[in-house]
């Protein structure tokens, strides 16, 4: 157990260290201007240092905050003692490898630089997004007027209460149909003659949502036209089977209360807000740059 333990804090690290670009750069390169005891370019009493490469312990705890929510998703505590110790492990590991690579030339390998540009590039990128939304928030006035502008889409979907009558056979639907017409009870002939698992409780679905994995197209199309109380002429199924449906009830759909999605709402309009921002920013920059994609190279 204890084997397997260290194995997910290793991946764990790992995703930090592959996926925490800014965390990391800070790490590999700190902030020259803070001084604490007397050790420049880090935070806090120096923790731990590989030649040129210092970490002091304000900066790794910064660092190790990064990670809870990776170490949450694998039940660890970042607070834990071997916990902090592994990582501090890992993070010296990784700087020993890297001196050890760049003494072997693997900086000067092109596919190396190659990818330390792209790793410049977007970490400059995600840089600048993050400064442009940081101050972007959801008024309260925004929610409540994109609730109110869309006060269809909140509304819980309609239900409708449906029995059907299912025959292998055409003639015998419509020997059926011409009985109900006559005024023979419908629950009693479906649960008589029809081959639907409803049968047991006399053709009746109960109140049901569209949903084209439950009952095929044809069937909706038929159910939304019918009105309360009317019963549907004969129509094939999808399972060649002959239905004759008829509608009980409807239910109209219910607009959710805005307190129930309020925070949701805020979620969706904060990105779209983002979004944006970003697009204007790309859109800005494009007027200052030379910009050719030939996108049929892609076909």
């Amino acid at each position: 157990m204890k084997q397997y333990q260290s194995i997910i804090v290793v991946s764990v690290v790992c995703l930090f260290l592959l996926s925490g670009c800014d965390s990391v750069e800070k790490i590999l390169k700190p902030k020259k201007e803070t001084v604490i005891n007397n050790t420049k370019g880090i935070e806090g009493p120096l923790l731990a240092q590989v030649n040129n490469w210092k970490i002091g312990l304000g900066d790794f705890e910064k660092r190790l905050q990064t990670l809870e929510p990776l170490a949450k998703q694998q039940n660890l505590d970042v607070n834990d003692y071997e916990f902090k110790k592994r990582v501090l492990d890992e993070l010296v590991k990784a700087v020993l490898l890297s001196e050890e690579a760049k003494s072997q030339g693997f900086d000067k390998k092109s596919d190396v630089q190659e990818a330390l540009e792209g790793y410049k590039q977007t970490l400059l990128a995600q840089s600048l997004i993050a400064d442009t939304v940081k101050n972007m928030d959801v008024t309260d006035v925004e929610i409540t007027n994109f609730y109110s502008q869309n006060k269809d889409y909140f509304k819980s979907p309609e239900e409708v209460r449906v029995k059907e009558i299912a025959v292998n056979s055409d003639s015998e639907a419509k020997d059926l149909y011409i009985r109900i017409l006559q005024g023979e009870d419908f629950s009693l002939l479906a649960s008589q003659h029809s081959v639907s698992s409803s049968k047991d409780n006399g053709g009746d679905l109960g109140y049901i949502v569209y949903d084209e994995k439950e009952k095929f197209y044809k069937f909706w199309e038929i159910v939304t036209a019918l009105e309360k109380g009317e019963i549907s002429s004969i129509f094939k199924g999808e399972d060649k089977n002959y239905y004759i449906v008829k509608l009980e009830d409807r239910k109209e759909g219910k607009a959710t209360p805005l307190v129930e999605i309020k925070e949701e709402i805020r979620r969706v309009l904060k990105i779209d807000k983002e979004n944006k921002g970003i697009d204007n920013l790309v859109n800005t920059s494009k007027q200052n740059a030379k910009v050719i994609i030939n996108e049929d190279l892609l076909q």
